[in-house]
């Protein structure tokens, strides 16, 4: 439920931070703030390979910059990750080449750790959402 409660808190502020610019919609939903840019994930690709949580992200401009465009990368976080609540995970360009790594402990102040955070919450709620499918079937 805590979780549940963090995710919910997490995205109304983040949400309140991007209001200035237009914004991705549904199943895009806010990660994080990063230099300038809003980090949304696409909700709808979130999945399991090889033991990796992946999913797509989106990076949008904060303010209409001329300068600024969307940017768009991969997100590979170990399944362990996410339950140890502390590890690293890999972000990735559209082809697969490996922008950087991110160090992650869940609770940490930067933009990686609230990336990795809420990406895991989100891959929780998956988990949830399809297991609640299951038993009404």
């Amino acid at each position: 439920m805590n979780r549940i409660l963090m995710l919910t808190l997490s995205i109304i502020c983040f949400t309140t931070a991007a209001q200035e610019s237009a914004q991705p919609v549904y199943p895009w939903m806010p990660l994080t703030t990063v230099n300038g840019y809003m980090a949304y994930s696409d909700t709808s690709s979130i999945g399991v390979t090889n033991n990796n949580v992946m999913m797509l992200l989106q990076y949008f401009p904060m303010q209409s910059s001329r300068s600024k465009q969307a940017l768009f990368a991969k997100l590979s976080i170990p399944v362990k990750t996410c339950t140890e609540k502390q590890g690293v995970g890999k972000l990735f360009d559209l082809s697969g080449k490996l922008i950087r790594e991110l160090k992650y402990i869940e609770g940490g102040i930067s933009a990686g750790d609230a990336t990795i955070t809420n990406a895991c919450l989100f891959y929780e709620q998956k988990l949830e959402d399809e297991k609640l499918s299951k038993n009404k079937q």
